[in-house]
């Protein structure tokens, strides 16, 4: 990543207000096949859930999205943090039909 020459430089030139910038990502996401509502913000928010769910810390992914606390970014991670917890119990759902599984027991046949 290049760095910073000033704090009023800007990283896309192209866009010079956000009412040009939410048509550019509609045009991106069709020209490869998504036809979902998509603005800027969904855009950021899709950036930082996709970096915390590849495993990249939280101060980076806050870092990249330019916040200033950390606790701005701890919204996306505590989304992240509810999925995991879904996906953990998802795990064990034999446990819950046939606890005498988790007992080392044989499953009884009628």
């Amino acid at each position: 990543m290049g760095e910073r020459t000033c704090d009023g430089d800007k990283v896309f030139r192209k866009f010079h207000y956000n009412a040009s910038t939410n048509p550019a990502i509609r045009r991106w996401a069709q020209s490869v096949g998504i036809n979902k509502p998509l603005t800027f913000h969904s855009a950021r928010h899709t950036f930082a859930v996709m970096m915390l769910s590849l495993g990249v810390d939280i101060y980076t992914t806050s870092k990249l999205l330019g916040h200033r606390e950390l606790s701005t970014t701890q919204i996306y991670a505590n989304k992240i943090i509810d999925r995991k917890k879904q996906e953990a119990v998802a795990k064990i759902p034999i446990l819950i039909k046939n606890p005498a599984v988790a007992d080392g027991e044989k499953e009884k046949t009628k």
